[in-house]
């Protein structure tokens, strides 16, 4: 990441040498997207996002207003991940966030 302002809060790898438990999912699956720990980033807190299975679209039909949360606010730190849906380069938004 480019030296910002906010650059040092923001992480474009996964932690390195993370060792998986023996019930670990195997198989095409990716699996571990992002891990953030004190050691990634200093003072952070313990977060880690996986992908179990493959994603399940909405309905069609259903109303946008249903599709996920509406705007909100929180009184407590909040961690906003992008993932690409190409399950062999996960980090490939295909875009620009």
């Amino acid at each position: 990441m480019a030296e910002s302002k906010y650059g040092k809060y923001i992480v474009t790898k996964p932690k390195a040498n993370i060792v998986a438990p023996p019930w670990a999912p195997q198989g095409p699956i990716p699996g571990r997207l992002a891990y953030i720990d004190k050691e990634v980033v200093d003072g952070a807190f313990y977060m880690e996002c996986v992908w179990l299975m493959p994603g399940m679209r909405p309905p069609a039909d259903l109303p946008s207003e249903k599709r996920g949360p509406r705007a909100h606010t929180h009184d407590y730190d909040e961690i906003l991940g992008f993932f690409g849906s190409d399950m062999k380069d996960m980090y490939d938004l295909g875009g620009e966030a």
